[in-house]
């Protein structure tokens, strides 16, 4: 078994220096959305994958290619370090287009994949993000993405995050907690309440 695992790796090493060598990022991106969970963290677990400059290659077929919702499965099991230079890479385009990603994550039923790279970006570009998802109109549907079968992780990260998050939408996302039976997790989410004396 372990053979086998250790020829899968190199079978996807070879595959994915020649992507890189060929530049043909925006071919293979749509075929990793077709793999299975098992296959995508495969992926993205590959050393060749998490250098710079295919990093760079990767996302910027993804958001200059119309390949972004292709981009997100496997940006979601990518490591901290990688998943940080992706959304640094996200977080530099203007308001304008990241509405545009926001909503095409949405679209694509893949709002719990845009909540990490989301969440990766440095206190400013966090901040942003959750801005512009805060003025939103159609900020309601993309709270129904947030489901029963959410990970706990997902949650986590908002609440570590809570102090970025406006008001409004903590107050949303805390709501939408609770409607899921997630009552600690709404507790955490909940803007703080100031007192008058």
């Amino acid at each position: 078994m372990r053979r086998n695992a250790v020829r899968g790796g190199d079978v996807l090493d070879a595959l994915i220096t020649a992507v890189a060598e060929l530049d043909a990022w925006s071919t293979l991106l749509p075929l990793t959305s077709a793999m299975s969970h098992d296959s995508l963290r495969l992926f993205a677990e590959r050393p060749t994958v998490h250098t710079d400059t295919v990093l760079a290659a990767i996302t910027d077929a993804a958001l200059d290619g119309g390949q972004w919702v292709n981009l997100l499965p496997l940006a979601a099991h990518l490591p901290d370090p990688q998943l940080a230079f992706i959304a640094t890479r996200v977080g530099e385009q203007n308001d304008d287009r990241l509405g545009d990603l926001i909503r095409d994550a949405h679209t694509a039923g893949l709002w719990t994949a845009m909540i990490p790279i989301a969440l990766a970006q440095d206190h400013e570009g966090r901040t942003r993000v959750l801005t512009l998802i805060d003025d939103m109109d159609d900020i309601a549907e993309f709270l129904t993405a947030l489901t029963p079968d959410t990970p706990d992780t997902a949650w986590q990260a908002l609440i570590q995050v809570r102090d970025d998050i406006p008001a409004r939408l903590q107050t949303r996302l805390a709501e939408r907690a609770r409607e899921l039976g997630r009552d600690d997790d709404a507790d955490d989410l909940a803007p703080l309440r100031t007192t008058a004396n």
